[in-house]
């Protein structure tokens, strides 16, 4: 496995991954000790308001005492005999995807009518590789209950979902190339430039831009990865799905075979 999907399955780990028996510590240094106490300082407001004494019984009932949780928090990784968490696979497929030279954006009269999503360049050829993976799931004559108009709409529905997980964090990152691209721009016309700076930065981004971006913030791989596959697959992920989960999930309800009555 690339050695950037083993740093993500650590890094994107839960805590309840990374307390379990498929991680060991490592001999760690100073600034590991430093972030596993502010992690740990983390997890005590979330669960205990920050009262130390009520955590610290919270992790005597799990069987756990303060000093394993910060060994565990501080320099840690995947035992070579576990096996690898089911969500990688998908994280692997769906990077591949935001990096591919797929469509950038839909350009058919439904599309012309809908409204801006933030970031679709990037993202409708994750959400194009999505539909394609459901597709493949589904028989053909489900397929065909639905119109080209309806397949946009939720088409459109999931690229709102991932736009809402990454544009933060894609904005963060087009803010910082157009700064550090305004002084060389000095010779493109005032009315040009915003459309330059943007198609470079739609290029960095599948050149190598989202790997940088995962290596940063590998939780929002995992984050969109979970969410993405919620969406298009039975998969569950929280008890309260997003419309686009639920239009998928009806999809592929009606291509389940039916049980004869006796």
């Amino acid at each position: 496995m690339d050695a950037f999907y083993e740093r993500l399955i650590v890094r994107a780990a839960t805590i309840d991954e990374l307390l379990s028996a498929d991680f060991e510590p490592l001999p760690g240094q100073k600034g590991d000790t430093d972030v596993a106490a502010r992690r740990l300082a983390a997890w005590c407001r979330s669960c205990a308001s920050g009262d130390w004494s009520l955590f610290e019984r919270r992790l005597t009932r799990d069987g756990l005492t303060l000093a394993d949780v910060l060994i565990r928090f501080a320099s840690i990784r995947r035992k070579p005999a576990a096996a690898p968490p089911a969500w990688i696979a998908d994280a692997i497929w769906v990077e591949a995807a935001l990096q591919s030279a797929g469509e950038s954006a839909r350009t058919n009269s439904d599309h012309g009518r809908s409204e801006p999503c933030a970031f679709e360049h990037l993202l409708s050829p994750l959400a194009a590789e999505a539909e394609a993976r459901l597709c493949s799931t589904v028989e053909a004559r489900v397929l065909g209950n639905l119109t080209e108009s309806a397949r946009d709409c939720l088409r459109r529905s999931l690229l709102g979902e991932l736009a809402g997980l990454t544009a933060p964090a894609l904005y963060e990152r087009f803010d910082q190339a157009r700064k550090a691209a305004a002084a060389t721009d000095e010779a493109v016309p005032q009315e040009t430039a915003g459309t330059t700076r943007y198609d470079q930065f739609v290029a960095e981004m599948k050149g190598g831009g989202f790997r940088r971006l995962f290596e940063d913030k590998p939780v929002l791989l995992r984050l969109v990865s979970t969410v993405l596959v919620s969406s298009t697959t039975r998969r569950p992920f929280s008890t309260r799905r997003s419309p686009s989960a639920r239009s998928f999930l009806l999809l592929r309800r009606q291509a389940r075979p039916r049980t004869a009555r006796r």
